[in-house]
């Protein structure tokens, strides 16, 4: 059996809910795409009202809307009480918290054509290890949750694309279309981490 550890500090409240604010995170993402050759053409869509999506390529004229894997309740927990970070039974609602944004999101855009792209603030959710072996290796339970999506509720997904940027155990960000089989993970480095909320202290792999 492998697991792994991860170690990560908070930089506080502050941190957190500065970077939340869509004038933030949405420029943070943006940049973070840009870095991936088939995504240089974005731009961030000024007029977002009325539900509309939030980059554009201009090129190919196809939008993205951006989903902070987030909602008041997890935030509430973590400003309250940031011990929910590290300790065991809150990590694992955690997880089912973040999934249920995932999933009210889906249903949010149900009839809608669209590419989805989720943004995880959390080393912990979704660790990948740039060995690819290592990576099928160490599926936890989010990625089990997100194969039970595409297997109950593929009416979610028509007409979808879906993709994950996930900050990782490395202080990196990676990026990988969801749903697909072939192995299409892309890892960026270059962001800049004063605004990040998190920074990861040390991260082990266990072989028990």
């Amino acid at each position: 059996m492998i697991k792994s550890s991860i170690y990560f500090t908070y930089k506080g409240n502050d941190h957190l809910k500065s970077f939340v604010d869509k004038h933030i995170y949405e420029p943070f993402t943006i940049n973070l795409l840009k870095q991936i050759p088939a995504y240089r053409n974005l731009q961030i869509i000024q007029d977002q009202s009325n539900g509309q999506d939030d980059f554009l390529d201009i090129q190919t004229k196809c939008s993205i809307d951006v989903t902070i894997l987030l909602n008041n309740g997890i935030l509430s927990k973590v400003f309250n009480n940031r011990n929910c970070l590290y300790i065991n039974d809150s990590i694992k609602q955690r997880k089912q918290d973040t999934m249920s944004v995932f999933i009210d999101s889906l249903e949010r855009k149900k009839n809608k054509k669209t590419h989805i792209v989720l943004l995880n603030l959390f080393p912990d959710l979704f660790p990948k290890y740039q060995d690819s072996l290592t990576e099928i290796t160490l599926k936890d339970t989010i990625d089990h949750a997100i194969e039970e999506i595409y297997l109950t509720k593929k009416d979610l997904l028509l007409d979808k694309k879906i993709s994950m940027v996930s900050f990782n155990h490395d202080n990196s960000f990676y990026f990988r279309t969801l749903f697909k089989r072939e192995n299409n993970l892309c890892f960026i480095s270059d962001y800049d981490h004063e605004i990040y909320p998190f920074h990861v202290v040390n991260s082990a792999l266990a072989f028990l």
